[in-house]
């Protein structure tokens, strides 16, 4: 990254194809920052909805899409 906080992974990403042919496609896009990995993926979990506590957060239904 440009402020050299985070390491470059891309290169662990092709030396290791037996982890890296694991990781979720979706989740490998979401940690790639400029062309490069900076965050590990996540290999098993696929995020398929949300809950929230609707005492804190009522959205407006005319913004929710199906």
């Amino acid at each position: 990254m440009d402020n050299d906080l985070a390491y470059d992974l891309t290169d662990f990403a092709k030396e290791t194809p037996e982890l890296s042919d694991l990781w979720i496609p979706e989740s490998r896009e979401y940690c790639t920052y400029n062309g490069k990995l900076v965050v590990s993926p996540m290999l098993v979990i696929r995020p398929i909805g949300m809950f929230y506590n609707e005492d804190l957060y009522k959205p407006e239904k005319s913004s929710w899409r199906a």
